[in-house]
């Protein structure tokens, strides 16, 4: 399986768009009242003003169809292949240092298991600025959070463009020679500043590509209202309000919370306060005044955890389009305001959304709520899920102790990983640290939409992880490790694909080969249906993925495991068997089932019984 294609597929292709796991949301969110009252959590501090309790009313994105168009960016690749191949330094086997790593989200969003481990040595080198110029960013510029280019010029020479706002002290590249790649963490001499181009001196010769430690809050970000100036009359229409172009020192205040918002996700505290709100814990000092199972669309339709964790998918998918602006208002008490469409959070992609603060002076307390709260709305949460109103507000404290009211500079976390699926159908993970090497206990954390059941083994130098699945995700895998030496931590953002089309191990699970997974992507079509078991809703399954010019064809269980990958595919038809071909050549008669995507050959290919779900009936 060619990975570098199947990672391109999974970020760029056209996707199912929800607004759950199962429905897709372009109807208008419901309207707060102006007199709505703020959770207990939200009693303004004392050095701001009353106003910044943070009430607004909810719209969706109105100018998803004229907003300008998405950053241009360069395809995003796995550039982190090792010329290693560590995925195979287990002779060990089943004497490995083994541990469990499974789900269990009556107790815990995350599974966690510690290890003893040996990272390898992340090299590491110093390099000198030369000269800096900053890159023109207005009103018109469009960037991706990690839109950090990495080009190399001879000589010892470097040039680092940072298109975004984030500040760092040094960055994480793969280095690349005719003896293969590696990690390599570059470490400026003095700060790289946002929307800057630099060039450095004392890099090694070899090709250097920028690697993103921290995918989450991987926004598509304009600081830009929908009017240049508020010059509209205010007398009359108490409920007016407008969203306009911030000026350079409010699009400072912004773009400094946008990276220190964005930082505070991609790191462990992050997880350990979203499993607090879940359970209604305490994390740093600090209970939940509300926890998940106090807001109604928390626990409407899923449980406390899986609702975290489609917030958390949310937040992981990359490119969702945000306008961030400056609001205005007559006489409403708003502080302010957001909309916008959910992202998939089956591909890992975005959609459009927008939020608006109405004072930004500089950071404060208030702001980080305000804008998380609105971040929620961007991303399609209504005030009655917890993602608004409840988890942001609990974790501001969080922000302001780790952060306080500067922006923060980053830097690479202690532990780097790359990760490698197989065809094996596990995932196998190497682990480098920047501190000295030596044996001690790592974290291993992996997060899902859904439940999985894996072994985590050790190889015998210590550096590596083999994660052998005997129950895999059905969605996408946040894979960490850490030693809890640092805040931040680095997420690799693993594509279902990898675990699920390379799965070769038994004759039961088939493999998806690239030609038909090609297939199944370019029906977008289909992938925005929303197919049902209705007749009607069958039928559009079976002509826009199964037709062949004029005439119907059996699906084959490597198509239908695809489509399982899906959640929302997979439980309309888990439990219910699909008529369908396998086997080596995909043209043995059986039936697939979508829980356990196991293929079952008809006995001695003698006819089954009438099946009334797929494409064909059996006879």
């Amino acid at each position: 399986m060619n990975i570098k294609i199947l990672i391109i597929l999974c970020s760029l292709l056209l996707v199912a768009c929800k607004d759950d796991a199962k429905r897709e949301v372009d109807e208008p969110a419901p309207v707060a009242s102006e007199d709505e009252t703020p959770s207990e959590d939200e009693t303004p501090s004392e050095e701001e003003p009353p106003s910044e309790d943070v009430v607004d009313e909810e719209v969706v994105d109105e100018a998803d169809g004229t907003a300008p168009p998405s950053s241009d960016i360069p395809p995003e690749v796995d550039v982190t292949t090792n010329s290693e191949e560590f995925w195979l330094n287990f002779d060990c086997g089943e004497n490995c240092q083994s541990a469990n790593l499974s789900s269990d989200f009556s107790k815990s969003t995350y599974a966690q298991t510690e290890l003893s481990m040996k990272p390898s040595s992340l090299d590491s080198i110093v390099v000198t600025q030369v000269s800096s110029e900053e890159v023109i960013s207005n009103i018109e510029t469009r960037y991706l959070a990690n839109d950090i280019r990495v080009e190399p010029l001879g000589n010892g020479l470097i040039s680092i463009t940072n298109n975004t706002s984030r500040r760092f002290s040094s960055i994480l590249v793969m280095h690349t020679t005719n003896a293969g790649s590696a990690p390599l963490k570059i470490v400026f001499d003095s700060t790289l500043n946002g929307f800057s181009s630099t060039t450095y001196s004392g890099v090694p010769d070899g090709n250097l590509q920028y690697v993103e430690t921290a995918p989450m809050l991987n926004l598509d970000i304009s600081y830009r209202g929908k009017v240049a100036s508020c010059d509209e009359p205010r007398t009359g229409d108490t409920a007016w309000h407008c969203l306009r172009h911030p000026t350079p020192a409010e699009a400072d205040t912004l773009k400094a919370l946008s990276a220190n918002i964005k930082w505070f996700m991609n790191t462990y505290h992050f997880t350990e306060a979203l499993d607090a709100f879940a359970f209604g814990g305490e994390y740093m000092g600090y209970s939940v005044g509300r926890p998940c199972n106090e807001w109604e669309g928390c626990v409407a339709t899923r449980s406390p955890s899986e609702s975290i964790m489609y917030y958390l998918f949310s937040l992981a998918s990359s490119g969702q389009r945000s306008d961030i602006s400056t609001m205005e208002v007559y006489k409403k008490g708003w502080v302010g305001l957001g909309g916008g469409k959910t992202p998939s959070q089956f591909w890992g992609t975005g959609r459009s959304g927008f939020l608006s603060l109405r004072y930004l002076d500089s950071l404060t307390k208030g702001n980080y709520r305000t804008y998380m709260h609105e971040l929620g709305h961007s991303l399609g949460f209504s005030h009655k899920t917890g993602f608004t109103y409840g988890f942001p507000h609990y974790a501001t404290d969080h922000v302001v102790d780790l952060l306080g009211f500067t922006q923060t500079v980053e830097s690479v976390p202690p532990e780097v990983i790359l990760t490698k699926g197989w065809r094996d159908g596990n995932l196998y993970v190497k682990v480098y640290s920047s501190d000295d090497p030596t044996d001690g206990k790592m974290k291993l954390q992996g997060l899902s939409l859904t439940a999985f059941d894996a072994t985590a083994y050790v190889s015998e130098d210590g550096s590596t992880i083999k994660i052998e699945f005997s129950e895999p995700p059905k969605q996408r895998l946040l894979v960490r490790v850490f030693s809890g030496e640092s805040d931040l931590v680095m997420t690799k953002d693993v594509a279902p694909g990898m675990l699920i089309l390379d799965h070769r191990s038994t004759e039961d699970l088939l493999v998806i080969n690239d030609n038909t997974f090609n297939e199944i992507i370019a029906k977008e079509s289909l992938l925005r249906s929303r197919i049902d078991k209705s007749p009607r809703k069958l039928n559009t399954l079976c002509t826009g993925l199964f037709r062949q010019g004029d005439s119907l064809v059996i699906p084959s269980a490597d198509m239908l495991t695809m489509l399982s990958g899906d959640s929302y595919y997979h439980d309309n038809f888990k439990g219910e068997p699909f008529y369908s071909k396998g086997g080596a050549d995909n043209s043995t008669p059986g039936t697939f089932n979508f829980e356990t995507l196991v293929f079952a050959q008809a006995p001695n290919r003698e006819p089954l019984a009438t099946i009334n779900l797929g494409c064909k009936t059996s006879n």
